[in-house]
Protein backbone atom coordinates (compact mmCIF):
# COMPACT_ATOMS: atom_id res chain seq x y z
CA UNK A 1 0.00 0.00 0.00
CA UNK A 2 0.65 3.67 -0.49
CA UNK A 3 2.55 5.69 2.22
CA UNK A 4 2.04 9.23 3.32
CA UNK A 5 6.03 9.64 1.89
CA UNK A 6 5.32 8.57 -1.75
CA UNK A 7 1.96 10.29 -3.07
CA UNK A 8 0.08 8.54 -5.64
CA UNK A 9 0.54 11.02 -8.33
CA UNK A 10 4.81 11.27 -7.31
CA UNK A 11 4.59 7.53 -7.51
CA UNK A 12 2.83 7.65 -11.12
CA UNK A 13 5.06 9.98 -12.82
CA UNK A 14 8.28 8.10 -11.62
CA UNK A 15 6.52 4.77 -13.03
CA UNK A 16 5.37 6.51 -16.11
CA UNK A 17 8.56 8.05 -17.09
CA UNK A 18 10.62 4.47 -15.92
CA UNK A 19 8.11 3.15 -18.66
CA UNK A 20 8.73 5.29 -21.11
CA UNK A 21 12.07 4.87 -21.06
CA UNK A 22 11.65 1.41 -22.11
CA UNK A 23 9.25 2.47 -24.49
CA UNK A 24 12.07 4.37 -26.61
CA UNK A 25 12.91 -0.08 -27.30
CA UNK A 26 10.47 -0.70 -28.77
CA UNK A 27 11.61 -0.69 -32.58
CA UNK A 28 13.63 -3.43 -31.55
CA UNK A 29 12.11 -6.69 -32.32
CA UNK A 30 12.77 -9.49 -29.38
CA UNK A 31 13.50 -13.30 -29.38
CA UNK A 32 10.89 -15.13 -28.10
CA UNK A 33 10.82 -18.51 -26.65
CA UNK A 34 8.37 -21.52 -26.77
CA UNK A 35 5.57 -21.32 -24.83
CA UNK A 36 6.13 -22.62 -21.25
CA UNK A 37 2.97 -25.26 -20.36
CA UNK A 38 2.08 -27.25 -17.73
CA UNK A 39 -1.32 -29.30 -17.05
CA UNK A 40 -2.60 -32.95 -16.30
CA UNK A 41 -4.90 -32.88 -19.30
CA UNK A 42 -3.30 -34.98 -22.24
CA UNK A 43 -0.75 -34.26 -24.35
CA UNK A 44 -3.56 -33.10 -27.50
CA UNK A 45 -4.65 -30.89 -25.36
CA UNK A 46 -1.57 -28.86 -23.84
CA UNK A 47 0.15 -29.44 -27.19
CA UNK A 48 -3.71 -27.23 -28.97
CA UNK A 49 -2.75 -24.45 -26.24
CA UNK A 50 0.82 -24.15 -27.07
CA UNK A 51 0.31 -24.14 -30.78
CA UNK A 52 -1.66 -21.27 -29.92
CA UNK A 53 0.03 -19.05 -27.88
CA UNK A 54 2.93 -19.76 -30.16
CA UNK A 55 0.99 -18.23 -33.28
CA UNK A 56 -0.30 -15.78 -31.48
CA UNK A 57 2.94 -14.17 -29.93
CA UNK A 58 3.82 -12.52 -33.09
CA UNK A 59 7.50 -10.54 -32.35
CA UNK A 60 6.70 -6.70 -32.58
CA UNK A 61 2.66 -7.51 -31.95
CA UNK A 62 2.27 -9.25 -28.89
CA UNK A 63 4.37 -8.93 -25.96
CA UNK A 64 3.00 -11.21 -23.49
CA UNK A 65 0.54 -13.96 -23.06
CA UNK A 66 -1.13 -16.34 -20.38
CA UNK A 67 -3.66 -18.98 -20.88
CA UNK A 68 -5.26 -21.41 -19.14
CA UNK A 69 -7.90 -23.94 -19.38
CA UNK A 70 -9.68 -25.83 -16.35
CA UNK A 71 -11.98 -28.09 -15.20
CA UNK A 72 -14.15 -27.73 -11.80
CA UNK A 73 -11.02 -29.63 -10.15
CA UNK A 74 -8.11 -29.62 -12.48
CA UNK A 75 -5.71 -27.56 -14.81
CA UNK A 76 -5.71 -29.28 -17.93
CA UNK A 77 -3.58 -26.84 -19.57
CA UNK A 78 -1.39 -23.21 -18.78
CA UNK A 79 0.64 -21.68 -20.89
CA UNK A 80 3.01 -18.43 -20.71
CA UNK A 81 4.73 -16.87 -23.34
CA UNK A 82 6.48 -13.21 -23.98
CA UNK A 83 7.60 -11.20 -21.69
CA UNK A 84 5.88 -7.94 -19.22
CA UNK A 85 7.60 -5.56 -21.10
CA UNK A 86 9.26 -4.63 -24.50
CA UNK A 87 13.36 -4.57 -23.76
CA UNK A 88 13.21 -6.37 -20.47
CA UNK A 89 13.81 -9.74 -19.87
CA UNK A 90 11.57 -10.43 -17.31
CA UNK A 91 9.03 -13.10 -18.53
CA UNK A 92 5.89 -14.04 -18.11
CA UNK A 93 4.99 -16.75 -15.57
CA UNK A 94 1.98 -17.95 -13.92
CA UNK A 95 1.90 -15.23 -11.28
CA UNK A 96 2.51 -12.57 -13.53
CA UNK A 97 0.08 -9.97 -13.05
CA UNK A 98 -2.27 -8.47 -15.83
CA UNK A 99 -4.46 -5.41 -15.46
CA UNK A 100 -7.92 -7.46 -16.25
CA UNK A 101 -10.39 -4.58 -17.18
CA UNK A 102 -13.87 -5.53 -16.92
CA UNK A 103 -13.63 -8.87 -15.96
CA UNK A 104 -13.72 -7.32 -12.66
CA UNK A 105 -17.24 -6.97 -12.93
CA UNK A 106 -17.25 -10.41 -11.77
CA UNK A 107 -16.26 -10.28 -9.07
CA UNK A 108 -18.02 -7.13 -7.73
CA UNK A 109 -21.47 -9.31 -9.22
CA UNK A 110 -20.44 -11.69 -6.30
CA UNK A 111 -19.46 -10.19 -3.26
CA UNK A 112 -23.22 -8.18 -4.17
CA UNK A 113 -25.04 -11.27 -4.49
CA UNK A 114 -23.15 -12.28 -1.52
CA UNK A 115 -24.71 -9.32 0.49
CA UNK A 116 -28.20 -9.85 -0.60
CA UNK A 117 -27.55 -13.82 0.71
CA UNK A 118 -27.10 -12.06 3.99
CA UNK A 119 -29.75 -9.51 3.74
CA UNK A 120 -27.50 -6.28 3.54
CA UNK A 121 -28.83 -5.59 0.06
CA UNK A 122 -32.33 -5.99 -1.60
CA UNK A 123 -31.39 -6.45 -5.41
CA UNK A 124 -34.72 -4.82 -5.98
CA UNK A 125 -33.88 -1.80 -3.70
CA UNK A 126 -33.78 1.85 -5.03
CA UNK A 127 -30.32 3.03 -5.01
CA UNK A 128 -30.90 5.84 -3.31
CA UNK A 129 -31.55 3.25 0.39
CA UNK A 130 -27.96 2.63 0.33
CA UNK A 131 -26.32 6.11 -1.13
CA UNK A 132 -27.71 9.75 0.53
CA UNK A 133 -26.18 11.24 -2.94
CA UNK A 134 -29.35 10.18 -4.82
CA UNK A 135 -31.98 11.57 -3.59
CA UNK A 136 -35.01 10.17 -4.20
CA UNK A 137 -36.89 12.59 -6.30
CA UNK A 138 -34.23 12.38 -8.72
CA UNK A 139 -33.86 8.55 -9.48
CA UNK A 140 -35.84 6.50 -7.38
CA UNK A 141 -35.99 3.84 -10.23
CA UNK A 142 -32.78 2.92 -9.97
CA UNK A 143 -31.39 -0.51 -8.45
CA UNK A 144 -29.52 -2.67 -7.46
CA UNK A 145 -30.43 -5.67 -9.88
CA UNK A 146 -30.15 -2.84 -12.83
CA UNK A 147 -26.40 -2.05 -12.02
CA UNK A 148 -25.64 -5.69 -12.17
CA UNK A 149 -27.64 -5.97 -15.34
CA UNK A 150 -26.48 -2.80 -17.49
CA UNK A 151 -30.13 -1.84 -17.17
CA UNK A 152 -29.70 1.80 -14.96
CA UNK A 153 -29.88 4.01 -18.20
CA UNK A 154 -26.62 5.76 -16.87
CA UNK A 155 -23.98 7.08 -19.04
CA UNK A 156 -20.86 4.80 -19.84
CA UNK A 157 -17.62 6.06 -18.62
CA UNK A 158 -15.75 8.18 -21.48
CA UNK A 159 -12.38 9.40 -19.54
CA UNK A 160 -11.41 6.56 -17.27
CA UNK A 161 -8.58 9.26 -15.68
CA UNK A 162 -5.79 7.15 -15.80
CA UNK A 163 -2.59 10.16 -16.29
CA UNK A 164 -4.55 11.70 -13.35
CA UNK A 165 -5.97 9.14 -10.83
CA UNK A 166 -8.18 10.03 -8.09
CA UNK A 167 -6.67 7.88 -5.14
CA UNK A 168 -7.62 9.72 -2.07
CA UNK A 169 -9.90 8.30 0.68
CA UNK A 170 -13.31 8.28 -0.60
CA UNK A 171 -12.73 8.43 -4.55
CA UNK A 172 -15.89 6.01 -4.77
CA UNK A 173 -18.34 8.48 -3.34
CA UNK A 174 -17.06 11.00 -4.79
CA UNK A 175 -17.98 9.26 -8.17
CA UNK A 176 -20.90 8.27 -6.97
CA UNK A 177 -22.23 12.17 -6.41
CA UNK A 178 -20.82 13.08 -9.62
CA UNK A 179 -23.23 10.52 -11.33
CA UNK A 180 -26.01 11.49 -9.01
CA UNK A 181 -25.25 15.37 -10.49
CA UNK A 182 -26.29 14.11 -13.88
CA UNK A 183 -29.68 12.84 -12.96
CA UNK A 184 -32.17 14.96 -13.96
CA UNK A 185 -35.48 12.80 -14.54
CA UNK A 186 -37.06 10.20 -12.58
CA UNK A 187 -37.84 7.88 -15.20
CA UNK A 188 -35.01 5.82 -17.01
CA UNK A 189 -34.61 3.97 -20.29
CA UNK A 190 -34.56 0.47 -19.40
CA UNK A 191 -32.98 -0.97 -22.47
CA UNK A 192 -29.75 -3.17 -21.57
CA UNK A 193 -26.91 -0.74 -22.79
CA UNK A 194 -23.34 -1.56 -21.17
CA UNK A 195 -22.24 0.58 -18.95
CA UNK A 196 -18.94 0.86 -16.42
CA UNK A 197 -20.93 3.78 -14.40
CA UNK A 198 -23.25 1.72 -12.83
CA UNK A 199 -20.52 -0.92 -11.74
CA UNK A 200 -18.82 1.78 -10.52
CA UNK A 201 -21.83 3.14 -8.56
CA UNK A 202 -22.69 -0.56 -7.22
CA UNK A 203 -19.16 -0.66 -5.95
CA UNK A 204 -19.47 2.85 -4.08
CA UNK A 205 -22.72 0.58 -2.58
CA UNK A 206 -20.56 -2.20 -1.24
CA UNK A 207 -18.06 0.19 0.52
CA UNK A 208 -20.82 1.96 1.83
CA UNK A 209 -22.93 -0.63 3.61
CA UNK A 210 -19.99 -2.48 4.77
CA UNK A 211 -17.74 0.50 6.35
CA UNK A 212 -14.92 -1.54 4.58
CA UNK A 213 -12.98 0.42 2.04
CA UNK A 214 -13.63 -0.90 -1.52
CA UNK A 215 -10.50 -3.03 -2.74
CA UNK A 216 -10.21 -4.53 0.76
CA UNK A 217 -13.43 -5.70 1.44
CA UNK A 218 -13.11 -7.68 -2.17
CA UNK A 219 -10.08 -9.07 -1.13
CA UNK A 220 -11.35 -10.20 2.38
CA UNK A 221 -14.92 -11.29 1.51
CA UNK A 222 -13.96 -13.06 -2.55
CA UNK A 223 -10.26 -13.02 -3.34
CA UNK A 224 -8.70 -14.65 -0.24
CA UNK A 225 -11.58 -17.40 0.03
CA UNK A 226 -11.07 -18.24 -3.46
CA UNK A 227 -7.54 -19.02 -3.14
CA UNK A 228 -6.62 -15.90 -4.97
CA UNK A 229 -3.93 -14.81 -3.01
CA UNK A 230 -1.88 -12.89 -5.81
CA UNK A 231 -4.24 -10.90 -7.47
CA UNK A 232 -5.83 -7.38 -5.88
CA UNK A 233 -8.06 -4.11 -6.80
CA UNK A 234 -5.03 -1.60 -5.86
CA UNK A 235 -2.03 -1.24 -7.20
CA UNK A 236 0.58 -0.15 -4.89
CA UNK A 237 4.76 0.64 -5.08
CA UNK A 238 5.20 -2.84 -3.99
CA UNK A 239 3.27 -4.65 -6.48
CA UNK A 240 4.93 -3.18 -9.87
CA UNK A 241 7.60 -5.78 -9.88
CA UNK A 242 5.00 -8.04 -10.41
CA UNK A 243 3.13 -6.24 -13.36
CA UNK A 244 2.61 -6.42 -16.75
CA UNK A 245 3.23 -3.41 -18.78
CA UNK A 246 0.53 -2.48 -21.17
CA UNK A 247 1.46 -1.93 -24.88
CA UNK A 248 -0.08 -0.43 -27.86
CA UNK A 249 0.18 -1.49 -31.64
CA UNK A 250 -0.22 1.79 -33.57
CA UNK A 251 1.04 2.68 -37.10
CA UNK A 252 2.80 -1.16 -37.01
CA UNK A 253 5.21 -0.53 -34.03
CA UNK A 254 4.40 -1.51 -30.50
CA UNK A 255 5.27 0.53 -27.65
CA UNK A 256 4.56 0.98 -23.82
CA UNK A 257 1.55 3.33 -22.78
CA UNK A 258 3.88 4.13 -19.87
CA UNK A 259 1.14 3.58 -17.44
CA UNK A 260 -0.12 2.00 -14.41
CA UNK A 261 -3.73 1.83 -14.73
CA UNK A 262 -5.40 2.33 -11.48
CA UNK A 263 -8.02 4.91 -10.66
CA UNK A 264 -10.01 4.42 -7.66
CA UNK A 265 -13.27 6.00 -8.67
CA UNK A 266 -13.15 2.97 -10.91
CA UNK A 267 -12.03 0.23 -9.10
CA UNK A 268 -15.20 -2.00 -9.61
CA UNK A 269 -15.07 -1.86 -13.30
CA UNK A 270 -12.09 -1.91 -14.45
CA UNK A 271 -8.77 -2.24 -12.01
CA UNK A 272 -8.89 -5.59 -10.98
CA UNK A 273 -4.79 -7.13 -11.55
CA UNK A 274 -4.88 -10.74 -11.47
CA UNK A 275 -2.69 -13.55 -12.56
CA UNK A 276 -3.98 -16.64 -14.83
CA UNK A 277 -3.03 -18.83 -11.97
CA UNK A 278 -5.49 -17.05 -10.24
CA UNK A 279 -8.10 -16.15 -12.94
CA UNK A 280 -7.95 -20.11 -13.12
CA UNK A 281 -9.45 -20.38 -9.80
CA UNK A 282 -11.89 -18.22 -10.41
CA UNK A 283 -13.20 -20.11 -13.30
CA UNK A 284 -13.16 -23.52 -11.03
CA UNK A 285 -15.27 -21.75 -8.11
CA UNK A 286 -17.84 -21.47 -10.52
CA UNK A 287 -17.99 -24.68 -12.42
CA UNK A 288 -18.33 -25.64 -8.94
CA UNK A 289 -21.32 -23.47 -8.72
CA UNK A 290 -19.92 -21.22 -5.86
CA UNK A 291 -17.96 -23.68 -3.76
CA UNK A 292 -14.34 -23.31 -2.30
CA UNK A 293 -12.31 -26.05 -0.49
CA UNK A 294 -14.06 -24.86 2.78
CA UNK A 295 -17.51 -24.32 1.94
CA UNK A 296 -19.64 -22.36 0.05
CA UNK A 297 -18.54 -18.89 -1.29
CA UNK A 298 -22.23 -18.57 -3.45
CA UNK A 299 -25.28 -20.41 -2.76
CA UNK A 300 -25.88 -22.54 -6.35
CA UNK A 301 -29.42 -20.98 -6.04
CA UNK A 302 -27.81 -17.74 -7.33
CA UNK A 303 -26.43 -19.00 -10.43
CA UNK A 304 -29.47 -18.71 -13.07
CA UNK A 305 -30.14 -15.30 -11.92
CA UNK A 306 -26.24 -14.98 -13.08
CA UNK A 307 -26.05 -17.10 -15.82
CA UNK A 308 -29.45 -18.31 -17.16
CA UNK A 309 -31.27 -14.17 -18.45
CA UNK A 310 -33.44 -13.24 -21.32
CA UNK A 311 -32.55 -9.26 -20.83
CA UNK A 312 -30.62 -8.54 -24.44
CA UNK A 313 -27.97 -6.25 -24.84
CA UNK A 314 -28.61 -3.08 -27.65
CA UNK A 315 -25.59 -1.60 -29.25
CA UNK A 316 -24.89 2.02 -29.97
CA UNK A 317 -27.32 1.81 -32.40
CA UNK A 318 -29.84 0.29 -30.72
CA UNK A 319 -29.40 -2.86 -32.29
CA UNK A 320 -29.90 -6.22 -30.17
CA UNK A 321 -26.52 -7.70 -30.00
CA UNK A 322 -25.94 -11.29 -29.51
CA UNK A 323 -25.80 -11.82 -26.42
CA UNK A 324 -27.71 -11.21 -23.36
CA UNK A 325 -26.55 -10.00 -19.70
CA UNK A 326 -27.17 -11.95 -16.39
CA UNK A 327 -26.03 -10.37 -13.30
CA UNK A 328 -22.27 -9.49 -13.68
CA UNK A 329 -21.81 -11.97 -16.52
CA UNK A 330 -22.67 -12.36 -20.22
CA UNK A 331 -24.47 -15.03 -21.41
CA UNK A 332 -25.29 -16.80 -24.77
CA UNK A 333 -24.16 -19.40 -27.52
CA UNK A 334 -20.36 -19.30 -28.62
CA UNK A 335 -19.39 -22.42 -30.69
CA UNK A 336 -22.12 -24.34 -30.85
CA UNK A 337 -22.95 -24.24 -26.97
CA UNK A 338 -24.60 -22.24 -24.39
CA UNK A 339 -21.60 -19.86 -22.41
CA UNK A 340 -21.21 -17.27 -20.24
CA UNK A 341 -18.04 -15.30 -20.55
CA UNK A 342 -16.57 -11.35 -19.89
CA UNK A 343 -14.33 -9.77 -21.85
CA UNK A 344 -11.51 -6.65 -21.07
CA UNK A 345 -10.05 -4.10 -22.79
CA UNK A 346 -7.82 -1.15 -21.61
CA UNK A 347 -5.62 0.49 -22.80
CA UNK A 348 -2.47 -1.82 -23.62
CA UNK A 349 -4.26 -4.79 -22.21
CA UNK A 350 -6.69 -7.42 -23.43
CA UNK A 351 -8.48 -10.22 -21.83
CA UNK A 352 -10.98 -13.03 -22.13
CA UNK A 353 -12.65 -15.85 -19.76
CA UNK A 354 -15.45 -18.35 -20.66
CA UNK A 355 -17.13 -21.05 -19.10
CA UNK A 356 -19.36 -23.50 -20.93
CA UNK A 357 -21.35 -24.84 -17.97
CA UNK A 358 -22.70 -27.58 -19.35
CA UNK A 359 -19.61 -29.23 -20.30
CA UNK A 360 -17.66 -28.19 -16.95
CA UNK A 361 -15.08 -26.58 -18.46
CA UNK A 362 -13.58 -22.85 -18.64
CA UNK A 363 -10.51 -21.25 -20.25
CA UNK A 364 -9.44 -17.76 -19.83
CA UNK A 365 -6.71 -15.92 -21.61
CA UNK A 366 -4.06 -12.69 -20.63
CA UNK A 367 -2.39 -10.15 -22.69
CA UNK A 368 -0.32 -7.44 -22.19
CA UNK A 369 -1.09 -6.05 -26.04
CA UNK A 370 -3.91 -4.18 -27.48
CA UNK A 371 -2.72 -6.75 -30.81
CA UNK A 372 -4.30 -9.49 -29.33
CA UNK A 373 -7.55 -12.14 -29.58
CA UNK A 374 -7.86 -13.53 -26.44
CA UNK A 375 -11.84 -14.21 -27.57
CA UNK A 376 -10.52 -16.32 -30.53
CA UNK A 377 -7.83 -18.29 -28.54
CA UNK A 378 -10.48 -19.26 -25.64
CA UNK A 379 -13.35 -20.27 -28.56
CA UNK A 380 -10.99 -22.03 -30.30
CA UNK A 381 -9.60 -23.94 -27.32
CA UNK A 382 -12.71 -25.05 -26.07
CA UNK A 383 -13.83 -26.02 -29.05
CA UNK A 384 -11.14 -28.03 -29.85
CA UNK A 385 -11.38 -30.06 -26.53
CA UNK A 386 -15.06 -30.42 -27.37
CA UNK A 387 -14.18 -32.03 -30.47
CA UNK A 388 -11.37 -34.08 -28.88
CA UNK A 389 -14.07 -35.85 -26.33
CA UNK A 390 -16.55 -36.17 -28.55
CA UNK A 391 -13.75 -38.00 -30.51
CA UNK A 392 -13.40 -40.66 -28.29
CA UNK A 393 -10.19 -38.81 -26.64
CA UNK A 394 -11.24 -38.53 -22.44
Amino acid sequence: MMTADWPVSRYVRITATMLMVVALCVAARHERDAPKCIGSGVAPTIATMAAEIDSELIPGHVTGIAAELVTADSVLSQCVAGVRGLGSTAAITAHTLFHAASISKTFVAAATLRLVQRGVLDLDAPVDRYLATFPPDRAPLITIRDLMQHTSGLADVTDYGWSAPDTLPGALQRNAAAIAGTLDTRTRDRKARYTNSGVDLLGAIIERVTATPFDQYLSNDILTPTGMKESFFRVGLRDTARLAYGHLYNAGVLGATGLVLMNERHAPSSTLNVSIEDLGKWLQLHLRRGRTATGALLPESVYPAMWDTTIHLTGGNGQTLDRSVGLGWLTGRRIGEFAVWHAGADRGYLSFMMILPEHGLGAAVLCNSDHCDPSGIVQRLLAAELARRRGGGE
